[in-house]
């Protein structure tokens, strides 16, 4: 081989390797984005919302919903954009099947399944919510003391026989809760620890496709008369009838409403969220009628609703607390916050690691 083709073959590796190293997070992020059957302008957008919102880690985005989640609130407050709407109700549209995807996996149901090294977020009952990791995985859960803010607050002692919710997330699959009882205080290579019983009957914190959050609102039910009278001319007003929503999600309701009220009919339904105003059209999906109120519920199946009405509705029901589910809601979030700060440190170590295999060939 003569000098120049060699001085061209030495000049390509270089350039490769340092296209590599520059883009290297580029390139892992579209790898990812393909291996996970994701489509190459869903990866784009991934990418531009990463972007947008300065995410350190942007492969958190293919699997962590309180990232993606806290992207969308800091893209909303520009909502006025055009653009920026139509980004918005992308990533909505992308939440819902990251979300309905992660219900549809088998995932474990046993901790015993469960590998040291787990990080827990635990519900002490009318003392709040704490961290803890799993140590070991053996005829009991041992688990480290738990603290708030890295500081023991509730001593061991006062664990023992409490029945604790235990909530965790595992990457690429959900957030897991699991009652257990702490069984007693123990001492694992000189460090004071919990043990608590196995569980056979771990869940799923997450399971609807569209998420619903419980409401008290007033709201106009409207019958559409998809009919017309023979000889009408016009459009006739349709009468507005009062209901109150008991919950509400992007995709329908459930509304409380006087009278019995008819299955299959077609409707309209007119609210307000933070003085903006929501119209969703639909159907009356199910009936459930009282008789000794007479009072209906009725489940409303949303078909059609314009995007800054359906922002709105994601908006307020991602981020409402239900009264009695702080501590919970709390701990789910906490969980899930714990995944992306480990996949982050797993991204820093890769480089290093990188580093250090090509230095040992060297």
């Amino acid at each position: 081989m003569n000098i120049p083709a060699l001085i061209v073959i030495v000049a390509a590796v270089i350039l490769l390797s340092f296209i590599g190293r520059t883009f290297q997070k580029h390139i892992q992020f579209f790898l990812m984005g393909l291996d996970t059957h994701f489509s190459f302008p869903e990866i784009m957008l991934l990418w531009k919302t990463a972007q947008l919102c300065r995410i350190q880690e942007p492969m958190a985005l293919y699997w962590s919903i309180p990232v993606l989640t806290r992207c969308m609130t800091e893209i909303s407050a520009h909502k006025t954009d055009p653009a920026v709407r139509r980004l918005l109700s992308k990533l909505y549209d992308y939440r819902t099947k990251i979300e309905h995807a992660a219900s549809q996996k088998k995932g474990i149901t046993t901790t015993r399944d469960l590998s040291a090294g787990e990080r827990f977020r635990i519900i002490y009952p009318g003392a709040g919510v704490f961290s803890a990791t799993l140590l070991d995985n053996g005829h009991e859960l041992v688990i480290s003391t738990p603290t708030r803010g890295g500081i023991i607050t509730v001593a061991g002692a006062e664990w023992v026989s409490k029945k604790v919710s235990v909530y965790f997330w595992r990457k690429g699959d959900a957030s897991y809760v699991f009652d257990t009882v702490v069984v007693k205080v123990g001492v694992y290579f000189g460090e004071a620890v919990l043990l608590l019983q196995h569980s056979t009957d771990l869940m799923r914190t997450q399971k609807r496709q569209a998420v619903r959050a419980r409401c008290h609102l007033q709201a106009t039910l409207f019958i559409i008369d998809t009919a017309p009278e023979s000889g009408a001319t016009g459009n006739r007003v349709p009468t507005g009838y009062r209901c109150i929503l008991e919950n509400i999600s992007e995709s329908g309701a459930s509304i409380r409403i006087g009278g019995k009220a008819v299955a299959s009919v077609q409707l309209r339904l007119q609210f307000y969220l933070r003085d903006k105003l929501i119209i969703m059209t639909g159907s009356a999906r199910t009936i459930e009628y009282d008789k000794d109120k007479n009072q209906s519920c009725i489940h409303f199946e949303c078909t059609d609703i314009e995007a800054d009405m359906r922002n709105e509705v994601l908006s307020f029901v991602y981020n409402i607390l239900p009264e009695g589910e702080r501590e919970i809601q709390t701990a789910i979030s906490l969980a899930q916050k714990d995944a992306v700060e480990e996949e982050a440190a797993r991204a820093q170590e890769e480089p290093a690691i990188a580093e250090t295999a090509e230095t040992d060939i060297q």
